[in-house]
């Protein structure tokens, strides 16, 4: 593991018109220097100092849209390659442990790419100014770290002639050129975010218009491969130009598809394993590689009966969909028995929709469903209440596919017990009150009877 260290890094950008001048100044922070060895996701990595979160940007997760294009443009700037890290001088790592950190990477000789930015700017990411030392608005996508060297090369050199006596000049040949790359589909369209690389290095990605400049480069034949991902397919192509001094070659690249029309590139189902009855959706993701036809005709069938259509998944035409992800969702009742289905799913260049049998020879798919046999998940409980009676329902789930057993009893809770004997008490009460009072009520009577026999 590399040591970490602290190093405040002045970066001193000086013009030399006709003497020395400080024109300009940027401060960033090196506080470690680590080696990339796994990738996460679009917004972090492991290194040799630990695992790391890319600062105040948000790329998406697993489950959402453009997952794999962010992670393999991090993994093409990063993987198995040196960065610096600028690490939050206020919390250091976040709540789950991950240090977070302004990422650079050797972009030359002379400067470092900010990996935070450029994935922000090229929409892999989104930025987020989370609370930290970083302000991401300030960033700036190159800056000034040359490469440590033991001696400077003197660019002006002047050299005395014997012969001649006369005092010559000379220029050195410059050592490095300038590389600008368009890439294009085969039918013309520029690439954008196409990777590419020189010699095996990636040197980044090309912008909308499909062009990518690469400065300083060493003078001579360079290899140069553009190469295009998306999830678990590429286009590819590559050529070797020669590098000239002090001078921008350019160079176009045509990448080349696979030899299908189409490409089915992932699918989702959920859930994974369904019980019997269940509703499960799935998503399906293709591309169009090139136009061998403008009618498409895709859908779905199902391995437990076959001669039913279960969802139609694109009806139209491939013209302006091409080198891009299109997917579709669709939702299935999962089969009434345990046991190991799939969906199938076809793509056919066509003017009808083709059979489940017919799919076999097009460009499809199998999906895998696996219905499970239900297991008792215990009793869930309803109550209704009357006024004196409570109603319990019980309901349990047989482990084979049998009708679920229901059932249900009525029974007097204890409660009524406890009515009765509040009951009974309210009666003693009163009989002891209604005694009382005709106690009384004599005693008056006896009382006032003597007095009028008298009389």
């Amino acid at each position: 593991m590399l040591k970490i260290y602290k190093a405040t890094v002045l970066i001193v950008i000086m013009f030399l018109l006709s003497g020395t001048s400080l024109t300009s100044q940027f401060i960033f922070e090196v506080d470690a220097v680590s080696i990339v060895y796994k990738v996460i996701d679009g917004d972090t990595f492991d290194s040799s100092i630990g695992r790391v979160r890319l600062a105040d940007i948000n790329a998406p997760e697993a489950s959402e849209p453009g997952y794999y294009e962010a992670k393999h443009a991090l993994s093409s700037l990063i993987l198995d390659k040196m960065v610096y890290l600028d690490i939050d001088d206020k919390y250091v790592k976040d709540k789950y442990g991950r240090y977070v950190c302004v990422v650079y990477v050797r972009y030359n000789e002379t400067h470092l790419l900010n990996v935070n930015l450029f994935l922000a700017i090229n929409g892999y990411a989104i930025i987020v100014n989370y609370d930290n030392e970083f302000n991401p608005y300030t960033w700036r996508l190159h800056v000034y770290y040359p490469e440590p060297k033991s001696t400077q090369e003197t660019v002006i050199k002047t050299t005395i002639t014997t012969a001649t006596s006369t005092p010559t000049s000379t220029t050195l040949t410059p050592t490095t050129g300038n590389l600008a790359v368009y890439v294009k589909f085969g039918d013309g369209d520029p690439c954008s975010k196409c990777s590419v690389y020189i010699d095996g290095v990636n040197r980044g990605f090309t912008d909308d218009n499909g062009y990518l400049k690469i400065e300083f480069l060493p003078i001579g034949i360079r290899n140069v491969e553009a190469v295009w991902y998306n999830n678990s397919f590429k286009y590819y192509g590559n050529t070797s130009i020669h590098i000239n001094g002090g001078k921008t070659v350019r160079v176009e690249l045509t990448m080349h598809p696979l030899d299908s029309c189409i490409m089915i590139t992932n699918w989702i189902t959920n859930p994974e394993e369904a019980n019997p009855g269940d509703s499960v959706t799935i998503t399906v993701y293709w591309i169009f590689l090139k136009c061998c036809n403008c009618i498409v005709k895709a859908n779905a069938f199902g391995s437990w009966n076959t001669d039913e259509q279960l969802a139609i998944i694109y009806d139209g035409g491939s013209m302006g969909n091409w080198h891009q992800i299109l997917n579709k969702s669709f939702t299935i009742k999962a089969p009434g028995k345990p046991g190991n289905y799939h969906v199938r799913v076809g793509f056919a260049y066509d003017y009808r929709f083709h059979s489940y049998h017919e799919l076999l020879n097009d460009v499809h798919i199998d999906i895998p469903l696996t219905v499970k046999s239900p297991t008792p998940t215990g009793a869930s409980i309803m109550s209704t209440s009357t006024a004196n009676t409570y109603t319990t329902t019980y309901t349990s789930t047989q482990t084979n596919p049998t009708p679920t057993l229901i059932s249900t009893y009525t029974r007097v809770l204890e409660d009524q017990e406890l009515n009765s004997l509040l009951v009974a008490i309210g009666l003693i009460i009163g009989l002891i009150v209604l005694q009382a009072i005709l106690i009384i009520s004599v005693k008056k009577l006896m009382k006032y009877y003597p007095l009028r026999k008298r009389i």
